[in-house]
């Protein structure tokens, strides 16, 4: 199945934005993200710089004091 088949407005479990998003602006990430993958497919890829996340915690109120007036997020690096 091609990419462009897919229905529309359904993010799949390796994308965050849904496919419309990438069909509207493949024109403009299309060179980006074959680069990428022809770089990892001849092995010059730094995986450890694509294959990260930040934990943080956003405060729930202000001035929050205590560990349950916090909720973890994960900020994660993906293509």
């Amino acid at each position: 199945m091609d990419v462009f088949e897919i229905e529309h407005n359904k993010a799949l479990v390796w994308m965050i934005f849904p496919l419309n998003f990438t069909n509207f602006f493949w024109d403009i990430v299309k060179q980006e993200l074959m680069s990428l993958f022809n770089e990892f497919h001849a092995g010059r890829l730094p995986i450890h710089s694509l294959n990260f996340g930040v934990i943080t915690l956003l405060p729930k109120v202000a001035e929050a004091a205590g560990i349950q007036q916090y909720n973890p997020i994960c900020l994660l690096n993906v293509t």
